[in-house]
């Protein structure tokens, strides 16, 4: 893992646990860096899932994809459910940021889009 993502991870994982509900990971064994890793990867999906509502149609699938493969990943270290609580909180934070215009969705691809395509593995 490079510097830069360490860092960004960290940021997101700030970003993400200031709004995620603790109560998500209650009675998990999760260690703290594997939180950390669910909480990204969910909010990578959530960034994804929403880029194909902001993004030209022909990018659907490939944006699409994405969001799933971060979801997968998320769902092997914390249960469904679980995840898809992150990713609906971080999709609210995301509209929000958008001020509930898809226009703006350059706004939340600033701070998410580089992080998430070296994580996923996608890119933008």
């Amino acid at each position: 893992m490079t510097m830069r993502i360490i860092m960004a991870a960290l940021g997101l994982a700030g970003a993400v646990a200031a709004s995620a509900d603790d109560a998500v990971f209650e009675g998990t064994s999760l260690p703290l860096e594997a939180r950390r890793l669910v909480e990204d990867l969910s909010t990578c999906a959530a960034y994804y899932f929403n880029a194909t509502k902001a993004r030209p149609l022909r990018e659907y699938e490939a944006l699409y994809g994405a969001g799933e493969r971060a979801m997968n990943r998320a769902s092997r270290l914390l249960d469904r459910p679980r995840v898809d609580r992150l990713v609906g909180d971080a999709a609210v934070a995301m509209t929000a940021m958008t001020g509930g215009n898809w226009h703006h969705y350059h706004r939340v691809t600033a701070r998410y889009g580089d992080f998430c395509a070296e994580l996923v593995g996608e890119a933008q």
